[in-house]
């Protein structure tokens, strides 16, 4: 019975409004939400190319049916998801052809790097007065790797921030207090006889 009560305290809407249970999970599914903005934009700066981020959040938004065509034109092509949505004219912004080259090179790049992790030193012993070469190679590709996992990274909290955001958006309304209602009874009853009959 106490149990109950506490459960109509915590879902009541009083005039129409939020519950309480509502504005406790909605403050702290904002707070995540506000929490991911700082590292978007730190990601952002790194970047440095406004058209490439806006791509990606507009991607990270947009329809099911306009994610999935997407994705199978990545794996058609056999390149990552973000080559796919920077290359794609399904959304908006479109990317100059340098910018198209630029994230394609630096999906090369990272590609090379994760496949093949071998230190400077290693290649100092393999090609000697080769290295002046090299590094000038190697710089190029960190770059490009670089710039090819901050775009992964921003993508990935993209989808964090709007995942949150359909939670909230599911949080608040008024069917899902039906549905936690109902699972706490489900759950609850049982219990309340086990201890009943403990005692």
């Amino acid at each position: 019975m106490v149990m109950s009560g506490v459960l109509d305290l915590f879902l009541a809407q009083p005039f129409g409004a939020r519950s309480l249970a509502q504005r406790v999970l909605g403050m702290a599914l904002n707070d995540g939400i506000r929490g991911f903005e700082k590292p978007i934009g730190a990601l952002k700066t790194k970047i440095n190319d406004d058209v490439f981020c806006e791509k990606l959040k507009r991607f990270v938004n947009a329809d099911e049916s306009t994610k999935n065509s997407v994705r199978n034109e990545a794996v058609v092509d056999q390149v990552d998801l973000v080559v796919a949505i920077l290359k794609t004219e399904q959304i908006t912004p479109e990317l100059s052809p340098e910018q198209v080259g630029q994230a394609f090179n630096a999906y090369v790049a990272w590609d090379n790097a994760v496949e093949n992790v071998s230190s400077p030193a290693t290649l100092k012993k393999t090609f000697g007065c080769l290295m002046l070469d090299v590094y000038k190679v190697d710089d190029e590709m960190k770059t490009g790797a670089q710039l090819f996992a901050y775009l992964k990274q921003l993508l990935k909290l993209y989808t964090r921030q709007r995942d949150k955001a359909m939670m909230l958006s599911v949080i608040e309304e008024p069917v899902t207090l039906h549905l936690f209602r109902d699972l706490f009874t489900i759950f609850y009853e049982p219990l309340v006889r086990v201890y009943k009959s403990a005692n």
